[in-house]
């Protein structure tokens, strides 16, 4: 549909870079990193810093038009979760004092998350991921990369990386970024964008 969706969308947006190395940890499915970072994956069957890029402006271009999209930064949300949670809180209507929100706050800690997790796999059989509660921490991707692996997030990547505040890890084009994003062009027309996203990626061998 071309019409913008009514309900209140929240988009938790991670350093592309941080987030296909973080996977790349918690799955264990492939034997080194570049053999990861070259394989197409599901749903466009392209690599997954184009995947990464793509599915973040798709649903920033989907629900952005009318003011509908609430974005949080993994990095802001680990670094100093009593300011963005007040703002998420009021972006869907609840007021909470400060003393509930810091009690919340407290109660979320990785050591309770592994715990969850330890005891679920105790019971359950084998997940999609060998680990899910991993310790990542913003920016380590600037230890695991390097030319060759930053050379995937040529093109798309770098325009999302760009567009959602992280410092790309190469040059970028800001004319392409501003005709890629630009409302009067292309928000809510699906189509029309996802053909102009695809431009920009570098490896078009899927889909």
């Amino acid at each position: 549909s071309e019409e913008t969706p009514s309900a209140k969308t929240i988009l938790l947006v991670r350093d592309g870079r941080d987030t296909i190395f973080s996977q790349f940890k918690r799955e264990r499915k492939f034997s080194d990193f570049n053999s990861m970072l070259s394989t197409g994956i599901k749903p466009f069957n392209l690599r997954p810093a184009d995947t990464w890029a793509l599915f973040n402006l798709i649903w920033l271009n989907f629900a952005a038009r009318k003011g509908n999209l609430f974005t949080i930064k993994f990095e802001d949300i680990k670094s100093d979760p009593e300011t963005v949670l007040p703002k998420l809180l009021g972006y869907m209507g609840i007021s909470r004092d400060p003393d509930t929100i810091r009690a919340a706050i407290e109660s979320s800690s990785f050591e309770r998350a592994k715990k969850h997790e330890e005891d679920y796999r105790a019971k359950a059989i084998r997940t999609q991921f060998d680990l899910v509660n991993r310790r990542g921490q913003p920016g380590e991707w600037k230890e695991a990369y390097g030319v060759e692996q930053l050379a995937f997030f040529d093109g798309l990547p770098n325009l999302a990386l760009k567009h959602f505040g992280y410092e790309p890890s190469d040059d970028f084009d800001a004319e392409q970024l501003r005709r890629l994003l630009d409302p009067n062009q292309s928000i809510g027309k699906s189509a029309d964008f996802l053909n102009k996203a695809l431009s920009f990626v570098k490896n078009k061998d899927g889909l």
